[in-house]
């Protein structure tokens, strides 16, 4: 009686699983498909990835010292940013930044800006001197992340889709308040509904 219960509680999970992953699949191919076509302007030196990448956890904080995970952002599509307040190229992307995320407000992406500043103080004093009043703060003073994603210099920003993978990464500083960014944060939106549905 017990094996056949668990054969049926098996033969249940296989069945959802399998019913759901061509959603899966198919709105990750879409949006690779689409994506390829919008790396061009502002958008032409992102690397994307032909397949998705696992990212590690990564031990942040918000500017009050409490944890925070990647996966507090699961469902969503993010940009996460890593810069420092002493990084020239990084103030100059800051304010763009910040514009995105303004023109975001609602939808289904995020902003993730996390300094590699020794304490929030710094960050905050930064953000009320350049107004940056639509992006939250994010901190990892160990500078974990620069090893844990492969950083090779600042800014780097990497999308991640709304399964949490990596799909792409800019390396350098950009003009995130662009249409051609938006076209392409727009393929991976898309996509996150499509697997909704």
């Amino acid at each position: 009686m017990m094996n056949y219960r668990l054969a049926s509680l098996v033969t249940m999970l296989a069945v959802a699983f399998f019913s759901a992953m061509p959603n899966q699949v198919l709105a990750s191919g879409q949006a690779l498909e689409e994506a390829k076509a919008l790396l061009k302007g502002e958008m032409a030196k992102f690397q994307l990835h032909d397949e998705p990448k696992e990212l590690p956890y990564m031990a942040l904080t918000d500017e009050a010292g409490n944890p925070v995970s990647l996966t507090d952002f699961q469902g969503r599509v993010v940009l996460i940013n890593i810069w420092a307040t002493w990084c020239a190229p990084c103030i100059a992307e800051m304010p763009s930044l910040n514009a995105l995320q303004e023109r975001a407000t609602g939808t289904e992406f995020d902003v993730v800006p996390v300094s590699l500043d020794r304490g929030s103080v710094v960050v905050q004093k930064f953000y009320q001197d350049h107004q940056l009043r639509h992006l939250l703060i994010f901190m990892d003073a160990e500078g974990n992340s620069v090893s844990e994603l492969e950083v090779g210099g600042l800014p780097t920003s990497i999308l991640i889709d709304h399964n949490g993978r990596e799909v792409g990464r800019f390396e350098g500083a950009a003009n995130w308040n662009s249409d051609d960014v938006i076209k392409l944060i727009g393929a991976y939106v898309r996509a996150a509904r499509r697997q909704d549905s």
